[in-house]
């Protein structure tokens, strides 16, 4: 999970979480992406995603995203660690992300997403690719599991429905890349 961006222009970096609850067959997606453009000229922001599908009642589901200036965001290299103050002075978005937590909210269009989330750490975490791929930077994208299996605890709102969690199955992932 740790930071790979270095300043430089011309990158992206992605970490995300999926989970579905086993009882409901609900399922989140929620994720935090760093995306410093190709021209130095434009703006590094950063983007908070969230999302939620109900499989039994799918006019539900829902999908939020807010974008800022990387400036409006804490973010912290080694141990990873996100903090989304509220934007602007408003309440539409707020977020924290590190090791095992999530928590945060995003509205917007009469529409809220929230969630409050723990998740055990794995005793080791996944590289898909071969090692010489993470050595060599021959690959536009990269991709490792620090978390591949994990139990997600804690709650997710939306639109006034809350779904308790506890032990639900899935994933933590980081991207990175040019």
């Amino acid at each position: 999970n740790a930071l790979r961006w270095d300043g430089r222009p011309g990158r992206y970096e992605v970490w995300y979480l999926t989970g579905t609850d086993p009882a409901s067959g609900v399922g989140f997606w929620l994720r935090h992406t760093l995306h410093a453009p190709a021209s130095p000229a434009e703006p590094v922001t950063a983007t908070l995603w969230a999302a939620c599908f109900d499989p039994a009642a799918p006019e539900r589901n829902c999908g939020l995203r807010r974008t800022v200036a990387v400036e409006a965001v804490a973010l912290e290299a080694e141990p990873l660690r996100w903090s989304w103050p509220g934007s602007q002075g408003d309440d539409a978005a707020g977020a924290e992300f590190s090791e095992g937590r999530a928590r945060g909210h995003l509205q917007g269009g009469g529409r809220r997403i929230a969630w409050n989330l723990e998740f055990d750490e794995p005793p080791d975490p996944l590289w898909p690719l071969p090692a010489w791929a993470y050595r060599y930077p021959v690959s536009s994208s990269l991709l490792a599991l620090p978390f591949p299996d994990a139990r997600f605890r804690g709650t997710l709102e939306w639109d006034g429905r809350t779904i308790t969690l506890q032990g639900a199955p899935g994933c933590q992932s980081h991207v990175w890349g040019r």
